[in-house]
């Protein structure tokens, strides 16, 4: 089968379910094999290798992928491996070390379209991104991507997002609160966690659109926003780059770095401070849509290419 996500058009044999599917000529091969395990010892369920071109990495019960010169992902699943986690781990990190080969920021970020733009929360696992996002979405905001926002290389001009699969993945607690669905009926991501698959009411989304703002997620006793000073932004993009911990191995850390100060100078950030309370989603999408609405879309662009 032939789906499209973050722009790209994938050709594979292991089909992930709510993507959507194209005819288009393939960009990334995607296939089953045999692939060695990488000689390194696991940590954590994880080992990895890295060679000029190539990013092999083995998780324990899903399989070893290796990711080649940003074309192609060889897989060669664990026995009995389940089917939902060899899909979670490509249309995830796979795909993530793949992007980070053909040159593209990818950032720890759910993302929204408000007005055109696109706005985001950086945040690590359990922060409450995709929650955010499909507070937003609930709202009428078409969901640009959750859990990976993935930028085009700098042109110089204002920053452009990718588009990826049209779903949320969401506690069931959160599915409720934000939807009001019924989480019996939403597909767990896999049989191992509690998390649902849940489609975003704005269905996919085909063309990059402008980045605009990026909030930090905070914890606080009342909620509020503080704008961020170059400096923090870079230090939060810096931190919450998908691939952080290994960046250094992969001999990005330049490149990542230089992305990362390039985005500090074409969007706006700020520290996004709310209390852990479900109940309270309202009053934070709703100060979140106060403020991305107080410009117009034109006219905002129009401020960025004036201060180039």
């Amino acid at each position: 089968m032939r789906f499209i996500s973050y722009g790209l058009t994938i050709d594979s044999e292991i089909f992930v379910p709510g993507l959507p599917q194209i005819d288009h000529d393939p960009q990334v091969i995607v296939r089953l094999a045999k692939v060695e395990k990488p000689a390194s010892n696991a940590e954590g369920g994880r080992a990895v290798e890295f060679k000029r071109g190539e990013f092999r990495i083995h998780w324990r019960h899903v399989g070893t992928y290796l990711i080649r010169d940003g074309c192609e992902i060889l897989i060669a699943p664990e026995p009995g491996a389940e089917e939902a986690l060899i899909q979670l781990f490509l249309i995830g990190p796979a795909l993530a070390y793949l992007m980070h080969q053909r040159g593209l920021l990818v950032l720890h970020a759910s993302v929204v379209s408000i007005n055109g733009l696109v706005v985001g929360f950086l945040g690590e696992k359990g922060w409450g991104k995709s929650t955010m996002a499909a507070a937003l979405n609930a709202r009428g905001h078409a969901l640009v991507a959750d859990d990976l926002l993935v930028i085009m290389p700098d042109t110089g001009g204002t920053p452009m997002v990718l588009p990826g699969p049209p779903h949320f993945k969401l506690w069931p607690e959160a599915a409720v609160a934000v939807f009001g669905d019924d989480p019996d009926a939403l597909r767990r991501l896999h049989s191992q966690v509690e998390k649902r698959t849940r489609p975003a009411n704005s269905g996919f989304l085909d063309e990059p659109l402008p980045l605009r703002h990026l909030y930090l997620l905070d914890r606080g006793t009342q909620l509020e926003t503080v704008p961020m000073a170059p400096s923090e932004a870079l230090l939060a993009l810096v931190r919450h780059t998908y691939l952080s911990t290994i960046m250094k191995e992969l001999g990005g850390l330049d490149g990542n770095f230089r992305q990362c100060v390039q985005l500090t100078r074409r969007i706006s950030f700020s520290i996004l401070k709310r209390p852990k309370d479900l109940s309270a989603l309202g009053d934070i999408a709703s100060l979140v849509e106060d403020e991305i609405g107080l410009h117009e879309p034109l006219a905002y662009l129009g401020e960025l290419a004036a201060t180039r």
